[in-house]
C-alpha cells in the first residue's frame, strides 16, 4: 500500500469537507418548503387534537397524532434556589441533574498532579480537526 503525503491527504479531507457542506446546504434549501407544510399541517392538527379535548386523533389508514407535553427547567437565581435546598430537607440531587463540570476535572487534575477527585473517572477522546490556511 502506498502512503500518501499528509499535504496530499489534508487537500483531499478538505475538498471533501467543502462538497459534503455544498450537499448539506442543498438538501437544507430542498427540505425547507417539505419542512414548512409539515409545520403547517403539524399545526393545524395540534388545533383539531385540541378541539375534540382529548390529546390525540387516531387514522385507521395512516397512524395516529398525539400531543406529548414535557417542561424543561432553568434556574433564574441560584442563590434562591440553594437557599430552598438548604432550608428544606430535600435531597439536592433529585432537582439536580448527574453531571460533572469538565473543565473543573482537568483543573483539579492540573493542580493535582494528574490525580481526580475520589469516585470520579475521565474519558479522554482524540479528535482530529483540520483548517484551511489563512489567507494573507
Amino acid at each position: 500500500m502506498t502512503t500518501l503525503d499528509s499535504a496530499k491527504l489534508i487537500r483531499i479531507y478538505v475538498k471533501m469537507r467543502d462538497v459534503k457542506a455544498e450537499i448539506t446546504a442543498r438538501h437544507k434549501e430542498e427540505l425547507a418548503d417539505i419542512t414548512s407544510k409539515m409545520d403547517t399541517i403539524g399545526t393545524e392538527l395540534k388545533k383539531q387534537i385540541i378541539a375534540t379535548g382529548g390529546d390525540s386523533i387516531k387514522s385507521k389508514e395512516f397512524g395516529t397524532a398525539t400531543i406529548t407535553e414535557s417542561i424543561k427547567a432553568g434556574c433564574s437565581d441560584w442563590a434562591e434556589f440553594t437557599q430552598f435546598l438548604k432550608e428544606n430537607d430535600h435531597d439536592p440531587l433529585i432537582f439536580l441533574s448527574k453531571s460533572l463540570k469538565a473543565d473543573a476535572i482537568k483543573q483539579y487534575m492540573e493542580d493535582n498532579e494528574g490525580d481526580l477527585p475520589p469516585g470520579v473517572n475521565i474519558f479522554k477522546e482524540s479528535k482530529l480537526s483540520i483548517r484551511k490556511p489563512t489567507k494573507t
